[in-house]
């Protein structure tokens, strides 16, 4: 297996980068992202998982499975979850105290092999810990 970390900033940067004429990524972003890590590594030896942490877990679940026709398809067949992609709020909600969880998304990122993140010390911060390939 293939762990790939994926970090989403969207509570307070959505609003900075509007303010100065920033690029705020949305789920093509992602998508495009983690289309090059399961080209890249996902073969008859190697399965890649996504693990997809953020300030805003709702709208990485809402955004994409909304919006990736990808996503859209599997809704179709798989009663909504996409068969690569985990939710780290779907553990740490039940199973980490909430002063923790920003260490929680913090450790699944640098125990990645490899790093998905838009902007934001955060993400990078996870990147740069986790070590292999980045999509910027």
């Amino acid at each position: 297996m293939i762990f790939v970390g994926v970090h989403c900033r969207k509570t307070d940067y959505d609003a900075r980068l509007q303010a100065t004429g920033g690029c705020i990524v949305d789920h093509r972003f992602y998508d495009a992202a983690l289309d090059i890590y399961r080209s890249r590594y996902d073969d008859e030896k190697n399965k890649v998982i996504f693990l997809a942490v953020s300030d805003n877990p709702a709208w990485i679940k809402v955004s994409w499975r909304s919006h990736s026709l990808q996503f859209i398809l599997f809704l179709q067949r798989n009663l909504g979850h996409h068969a690569d992609v985990r939710f780290g709020s779907d553990y740490s909600k039940d199973n980490v105290p909430k002063a923790d969880l920003v260490g929680f998304d913090l450790c699944v990122l640098a125990t990645s092999q490899h790093s998905v993140h838009a902007y934001g010390t955060f993400g990078l911060w996870g990147s740069l810990l986790a070590g292999g390939d980045v999509v910027v």
